[in-house]
């Protein structure tokens, strides 16, 4: 889902060392997007929503999702999951993510997806739930261990 998408002017400067300021070139368009992703869990870490960063130059909002999307799946490893999909993959990503077919991608992405993100809130919800029910009976059953010894 996307959490926000920023498009504006940001200045450039060169940082010369034989001057005691910087010197500014100009500035350039950037858009910047932060995608919210689902994250079922790990053995470490109960369910939660997980952020995706993007940040490309000039006024495109696909491409700085399919960043946001490729920055959040690139960091499977990070976070204790499998690396399952091609996503997750970087050799992957980098020698299929600059060509025309990678647009269609994040298209559907645009769209309002109200509905969508509450039913993925309450499922996050109810997991997390799960989560913290079963790390209760696994503190309480090693209490009882140690207890009985």
């Amino acid at each position: 889902f996307v959490g926000e998408i920023r498009i504006g002017e940001v200045e450039l400067e060169l940082d010369v060392p034989e001057l005691p300021f910087a010197v500014p070139l100009g500035s350039i368009r950037v858009t910047e997007c932060q995608m919210v992703n689902q994250f079922k869990g790990s053995a470490k870490a109960p369910p939660q929503f997980t952020r995706g960063y993007g940040l490309v130059f000039g006024q495109s909002e696909r491409k700085a999702m399919a960043m946001a999307l490729c920055d959040r799946a690139l960091r499977a490893g990070e976070l204790g999951e499998d690396v399952v999909a091609a996503a997750q993959d970087e050799e992957f990503v980098i020698s299929h993510s600059d060509n025309v077919q990678a647009t269609g991608f994040v298209e559907h992405l645009k769209l309002p997806h109200y509905v969508d993100f509450q039913a993925e809130l309450g499922l996050v919800r109810r997991m997390r739930a799960e989560y913290e029910a079963r790390e209760n009976e696994d503190k309480v059953a090693e209490e009882k261990r140690q207890a009985a010894e």
